[in-house]
């Protein structure tokens, strides 16, 4: 089991550590998933830091999650009510919807798979075959082979094939042996499922191509999926609509409800504020939105006040500080030592100074940093600018004191856990056949000294998705 730490840094740096790389003894049940968690926990010290917790979208996973809240509120660390503290990765429910629109067409996608597999198997065919993409003057000069676990490696074998359909039939027409060319309405079947895949495929590059996606790209690629979804549920073509309904049902399952960390992730953008809710939700509850609408902007007041309250309890901290510092310089107690410019210990009125700054500031004003920020304008971003929506707060963190901390607290929430995936593909890597003799200790130590090294020098490792598809190059016939 790996669990992964997400934090922003002093340096308003985005960050991702590996806590633990534990061995989970069987049965994986929730107790011994919850179990195992607060091992890691108790070893960095961290029961009282956990802001939220995102995980796959399995069955023991929701009742570890059960059980966690259960433990946290009962020990009064449970922030907000929880109610942002079980967060369901979005790449693994897309994975899940895109599945069910794939067996739609599963007997075509094995003709494909097979038609790949049988030109591989042969030199002679594969140049055979390369003739006729060279005589069609196709493009294209890869074949790629999928790995069925990946749906995105089959939407990606599915749109070369695609660019390929003259070339399949016309060799089928050649080599008496191939009998998996599909049908014209088999290709017609497969380019309809490709062009909403798209959609899904975008929104997984976004969302899990990013080695530190933010909170605010959720909203916007959820909003598209569930627009291409509605469309193609009421397509007068029977095949789109039986495909998309299925689908469509999995989307209302997960997302049928308000997901806080989708919306307030999405409002601390400052190019979208909470005018992105008000567009968005009439597209994605219909009649309910103006509720839901209502129901989110509650809850973010009162998640801000939350924070206002932690803000101020510091605030007071600082200032009872500053006064028993003066009070102690005044009274001449030389147990105080306060140091200065050039290394003296003599007072100087600096701490009258800070310790008046500090009782006025912890006055309430009449508006609050949210307040400001919904009415401000929004942040203009040229088409084609990456934004840093971390790096903004952090030039604005002046302005807006407590919603700054707020901000990049969400931001800095993990939408999926592609990060602890790629852990296990190190993880492959690290226990290999030459070295399966390993220590559990030892594994952990090789796993998480590589991450914490490459973060300390600034090397990405490579992301579960990025692995490479089995590309089949088509050879370039001789003239």
């Amino acid at each position: 089991m790996v669990v992964t730490g997400h934090f922003v840094d002093s340096n308003w740096k985005l960050q991702k550590r590996v806590l633990s790389f534990l061995h989970l003894s069987p049965p994986h049940t929730a107790t011994e998933i919850v179990d195992t968690f607060y091992k890691s926990l108790n070893e960095w010290d961290l029961e009282n830091k956990v802001f939220t917790i995102s995980v796959d979208n399995a069955s023991n996973n929701d009742r570890a999650i059960k059980l966690l809240k259960d433990n946290f509120r009962v020990r009064k660390q449970l922030f907000f009510g929880g109610k942002i503290f079980h967060v369901r990765c979005c790449a693994h429910i897309l994975n899940l919807m895109v599945k069910d629109g794939i067996k739609s067409i599963e007997f075509v996608v094995e003709k494909i798979r097979d038609t790949i597999s049988f030109l591989n198997a042969s030199e002679g065919r594969l140049l055979r075959f390369a003739d006729v993409v060279h005589q069609l003057h196709l493009p294209t000069r890869k074949l790629i082979m999928d790995c069925p676990t990946r749906w995105n490696s089959t939407y990606n074998m599915l749109t070369v094939a695609l660019q390929l359909r003259e070339a399949f039939t016309s060799y089928s027409e050649r080599e008496v042996t191939y009998h998996n060319s599909p049908t014209e309405d088999e290709w017609t079947k497969i380019e309809k499922v490709c062009e909403v895949l798209g959609y899904f495929n975008e929104a997984t590059n976004i969302i899990s191509g990013t080695e530190y996606p933010t909170s605010n790209l959720f909203l916007s690629q959820i909003c598209t999926i569930k627009k291409v979804l509605d469309d193609s549920s009421i397509s007068s073509d029977d095949f789109v609509r039986h495909m998309t309904m299925k689908m469509k049902e999995k989307f209302d399952k997960y997302w049928g409800e308000c997901n806080l960390l989708m919306e307030f992730g999405a409002i601390m953008d400052p190019r979208m504020k909470f005018l992105v809710i008000e567009f968005a939700y009439p597209m994605i509850y219909g009649d309910q939105s103006g509720q839901n609408i209502a129901y989110v902007r509650t809850l973010l007041y009162e998640l801000f006040e939350e924070y206002v309250r932690n803000f101020e309890d510091e605030a007071k901290g600082a200032c009872e500080t500053f006064r028993l510092r003066k009070g102690s310089t005044q009274g001449g107690s030389h147990s105080l030592s306060t140091s200065h410019e050039g290394g003296s210990n003599k007072y100087s009125g600096w701490l009258d100074f800070t310790a008046f700054v500090s009782e006025k500031t912890s006055k309430k004003p009449a508006k609050s940093d949210l307040d400001n920020y919904l009415e401000d304008g929004l942040e203009i971003c040229p088409p084609g600018k990456t934004f840093d929506v971390i790096g903004w707060w952090k030039s604005n963190q002046a302005k807006y004191r407590v919603l700054s901390r707020l901000a990049v607290e969400i931001l800095a929430i993990p939408i999926s856990t592609v990060a602890s995936e790629s852990t296990f593909s190190a993880g492959e890597r690290v226990v290999d056949t030459y070295r399966s003799k390993l220590g559990i200790e030892m594994v952990q130590a090789l796993i998480c000294g590589s991450n914490w090294v490459r973060a300390l020098y600034g090397l990405k490792g490579r992301m579960k998705e990025e692995e490479d598809d089995d590309e089949i190059e088509i050879p370039i016939p001789c003239t």
